[in-house]
Parts: structure tokens; sequence; C-alpha cells
């Protein structure tokens, strides 16, 4: 099960996660996800440098795939609408 929290950084750390999110094409709740993943096993840090692979969902209906979202992307792409909204103050 994946759960919503809130957490509360120093302002310049998370501009530096921000930064580096969108270097790598990413969110920041990817990145903390695995961040909090090599601080909880350490073992992980010490082996090679193995991507994290997400599974994608295809079907194939008359001679095109199409991409259905995990749940991950769904809950990611919230994540940066709500984001968005609290840029603008929650004015939609």
């Amino acid at each position: 099960m994946i759960e919503r929290t809130t957490v509360r950084l120093p302002s310049a750390l998370l501009d530096r996660a921000r930064k580096k999110a969108a270097e790598e094409g990413r969110t920041v709740t990817s990145l903390l996800e695995e961040g909090l993943k090599l601080a909880l096993d350490p073992d992980r840090g010490k082996r090679e440098n193995e991507p994290i692979r997400y599974p994608r969902i295809s079907i194939v209906a008359s001679k095109r795939k199409q991409h259905f979202p995990t749940f991950r992307e769904i809950e990611e792409t919230d994540d940066i609408e709500y984001a968005k909204r609290m840029d603008r103050g929650f004015k939609d």
C-alpha cells in the first residue's frame, strides 16, 4: 500500500532535491523514495548502481500498443499537479 505523508525539510535541501529531480527527469517523490531505501538498506548502496525499474502495463489492441499508467505514475502526476496548485496558492 502506498501512503501519502507530509515531510518538513529545510528550504535549501528541498531546492537541491527539486533541481536534481528535474535534471534526472523524475519527481521529488521518487528521489525521496530512493533515498529512504538507501538509508534503510545500507547494503543496497554497496551493490552496483542498479536502475530502479517500474513495471509498465501494455495491452495490444488492433495493431497498436496502448499504455495504461501504473498506480505510481498516477500518484506522481497527482503530486506534480498538487505542487503546481501550491505554487499558485491553490487558485484554480
